[in-house]
């Protein structure tokens, strides 16, 4: 039990907290420069765009989450080790749906 806190805390520290940290400064705090390669000329709403991004920042720190939860109390390893590619999935979908929708 207390390695799978431990497991459960160091994920979280290291994987979650500076990723949903991240999500808050693009979403909220106009931090727009965090992403890499963007300009504010290339959106017609930037602040639009930001704000989409830095929620899918934050989907993807609540999937780190989720998988930490799941493999500090071995509820499904296998679940994790086959779809830990879904950790990058919410950022991808939300950075292509603000190109179409909010591109210059």
């Amino acid at each position: 039990m207390l390695g799978a806190l431990l497991v459960l805390i160091v994920m979280n520290l290291i994987g979650t907290l500076p990723i949903a940290y991240c999500g808050y400064l693009i979403a909220y705090r106009d931090r727009r420069d965090l992403m890499a390669g963007y300009r504010d000329s290339k959106y017609r709403y930037p602040e639009k765009y930001g704000r989409l991004f830095g929620f899918g920042v934050f989907g993807s720190a609540f999937v780190i989450f989720t998988f930490s939860v799941i493999l500090a109390f071995d509820i499904e390893n296998e679940f994790v080790k086959s779809y830990g590619w879904l950790i990058a999935l919410p950022p991808i979908v939300t950075g292509l749906y603000g190109n179409f929708r909010y591109r210059a």
